[in-house]
């Protein structure tokens, strides 16, 4: 979700919205991915976005958050569509609702 990748989504929702609460659904990565690509892709002929393999990764070096300005080096053709966005776990984790220690 949008609102909790970019770097200020969660602060301007605790400021404005204290509160709030979230219902979180997630969807598998590769069947996210696959219906966000095609959404993006559908209507855009006879523009193109790049092929699902040019896409593996992040969408900016140097940014686990979904960059919104001054975003620095993008993938070429990219239009913020990229496998990272599927790492579901950076956003979540910063709801701060599940310890992240893995250990036993």
């Amino acid at each position: 979700p949008k609102e909790i990748s970019t770097e200020s989504g969660l602060d301007n929702w605790s400021r404005f919205f204290p509160e709030t609460k979230f219902i979180i659904a997630t969807r598998h990565p590769v069947s996210w991915f696959q219906s966000f690509y095609n959404y993006h892709a559908y209507g855009r002929w006879p523009k193109r976005i790049p092929h699902p393999n040019e896409l593996i990764g992040a969408c900016y070096d140097g940014s686990e958050y979904l960059c919104t300005e001054n975003c620095g080096s993008m993938m070429p053709g990219n239009s913020k569509i990229c496998t990272d966005r599927a790492n579901f776990h950076h956003s979540l984790s910063r709801l701060c609702k599940t310890p992240l220690d893995t250990s036993p």
